[in-house]
């Protein structure tokens, strides 16, 4: 990090990170590479024949990150501020295996003569762009304005390569294969791949009046051009799929804060947004009020309406995580989604604790979330599961918080249902939404004294549903005869265990003429817990097989900050 004083009216600070897969200790990334290389999509796992076992396997590891942030500020004049913001980040995660495989050991293998070697890569990429120009403005004492530009990016990309021994072929592509003895048959090749990006240019202006005392004004107005490009090709898709978007948006908004002898507070809204490839204009309504009933008791209430644009998709590799990507509602396959929610709860505080209640309801409609897609699925399949679903959510949250003394911390729990309404199959069904939590409990304390600071953190959640499939057999133009898993009956009708999670950490803040800061010692995961983060499902043999990826285990982490006055 650097900072630095710039012309005498403003500043500069830089800042980047970079890490590297051989600084990380082998243990630490198997575990977190298994949990991210797991949900790269992949064809069923190879079933090598009895008595065949691979050689000494060779695994080149290699995962990496870096981030850049750079902001500047400049003041000009006595009204006008300026400034520049730049973020740039990009994770790399990938994976090189190698095992031989013993000829002349296996009757049973077509070509058990000869030498075979698997090989596996993954892949995984994704970052972000962005800048922002920003000029501030206090046109007088009570009114000033804000006019920011800005752009972002994001992208992911995933790829899986695999080079197959013949003699352990996936029995669904045993007609890609050559006669025995031919070249055609010492490997087959599986490669799939996918990219998403997201593009966004936005220019707005937002302005502040301080009317009275007790009544502000706040109006503004934005455009943003939005883009998104999808593409997803594989062997064992039947068709490689290729999207390509770009919309307008136009958004207008007032909104105003009415205090009354701080007592009362009342909060008005307005936003209305055109979206060009709907060609429809969006109204978003919002209210909330707070009132203050007795000293250190005040009651609130809000009410929204809200439109989302750009949208998340299941992809049609089915049944392994990380599979959703981003696409542009047009009003046609893929509607804007909708949602109104509404609150209201108490706060009750003192100088030392405060609570927090709150219930909550959420309606949302053409809802996606929770609704798989299928491998093999045509074009007109997929369309149809994406309408008319809806979802309810409700649940209230709760806050217990110590905030001064030596000794704060807070208590948060969290109880909540998602219910997802749908037709899948020309049936309706009601079920869980994918992310539904139905209990999460946090712990978090902290006591300082003499620059020593000792936490922890302890957090239980409710396991996640998840939809355990059936195996269905089709006949595909391209393939034959193929295996696929499809949904069941219910839809999300299994769940995950519960998990549980202990971090701790110790630091020692220190100061001295020409430098500060501090050093601490960390352990994620204390108890070393094994938490299933989620449950991918494949075809193994011929038969539906499970495989557990879990979240990060014991991992200790050592923390240096320096700054030189």
């Amino acid at each position: 990090i650097l900072e630095l004083p710039f012309m005498q009216r403003g500043g500069v600070m830089l800042s980047f990170r970079r890490s590297y897969s051989n600084y990380i200790i082998e243990d630490l990334y198997d575990k977190n590479f298994t949990a991210f290389a797991n949900s790269i999509p992949r064809r069923q796992p190879i079933n090598f024949n009895s008595g065949q076992r691979p050689l000494p396997q060779t695994v080149d590891p290699e995962i990496s990150f870096y981030d850049f942030i750079g902001k500047a500020s400049l003041a000009v004049g006595s009204r006008d501020e300026l400034s520049l913001s730049f973020y740039a980040g990009q994770d790399n995660l990938g994976r090189f295996e190698t095992a031989n495989m013993p000829g002349g050991q296996n009757r049973h293998a077509p070509h058990s003569h000869q030498a075979s070697s698997f090989i596996k890569e993954e892949n995984a990429d994704w970052g972000n762009r962005g800048y922002s120009v920003k000029w501030f403005r206090q046109w007088r004492q009570r009114f000033h304005s804000t006019i920011m530009s800005t752009y972002s990016k994001f992208s992911s990309e995933q790829s899986f390569f695999e080079n197959v021994p013949a003699f352990a072929p996936d029995p669904r592509f045993s007609r890609h294969m050559g006669a025995p003895g031919s070249a055609k048959t010492d490997s087959v090749v599986f490669e799939l791949s996918s990219n998403n990006e997201i593009e966004d240019l936005t220019f707005r202006i937002d302005n502040s009046w301080q009317l009275h005392r007790a009544d502000k004004l706040e109006f503004g107005a934005w455009i943003s051009g939005t883009q998104i490009e999808y593409s997803n090709s594989g062997f064992h898709v039947i068709d490689d799929l290729q999207v390509q978007s770009q919309a307008t948006q136009y958004a207008y908004y007032l909104q105003n804060t009415w205090s009354l002898n701080r007592l009362v507070t009342v909060e008005t809204g307005l936003r209305a947004a055109y979206f060009n490839l709907t060609d429809s204009i969006y109204v978003e309504p919002r209210l909330s009020a707070s009132l203050q009933v007795l000293s250190g008791l005040s009651l609130k209430a809000s009410w929204g309406k809200n439109h989302q644009f750009v949208r998340r998709l299941p992809g049609f590799f089915q049944y392994t995580q990380g599979r959703d990507f981003w696409v542009l509602a047009d009003g046609k396959a893929i509607q804007p989604g909708v949602a109104e929610q509404w609150a209201a709860g108490f706060k009750i505080e003192n100088r030392n604790v405060l609570f927090d209640f709150e219930f909550y309801e959420n309606r949302q409609q053409d809802v996606i979330e929770g609704i798989p897609a299928v491998q093999y699925m045509s074009s007109a399949e997929r369309t149809g599961i994406y309408k008319n679903n809806s979802s309810l959510s409700r649940g209230i949250d709760v806050l217990l918080q110590k905030t001064s003394g030596r000794f704060v911390g807070w208590a948060g729990y969290s109880f909540g249902h998602t219910d997802i309404r749908a037709t899948v199959k020309q049936e309706f069904q009601e079920f869980a939404a994918n992310q539904d939590m139905q209990h999460k409990l946090n712990l978090v304390g902290s006591y300082a004294r003499n620059g020593w600071n000792l936490s922890a953190t302890w957090t239980y959640a409710s396991g996640a549903p998840f939809t355990q499939p059936q195996v269905e057999a089709v006949r595909s133009e391209d393939f034959g005869v193929i295996q696929r898993l499809v949904p069941p009956a219910a839809l999300n009708s299994n769940r995950l265990p519960a998990t549980q999670r202990l971090d701790v950490s110790v630091t020692r803040a220190f100061i001295s003429k020409h430098v500060y800061g501090h050093i601490g010692f960390s352990i994620y995961n204390l108890f070393d817990r094994e938490n299933i983060w989620y449950r991918n499902f494949v075809l193994k043999s011929g038969k539906l097989a499970q495989e557990d990826v879990t979240t990060l285990g014991f991992t200790p982490t050592l923390a240096v900050d320096l700054r030189i006055r």
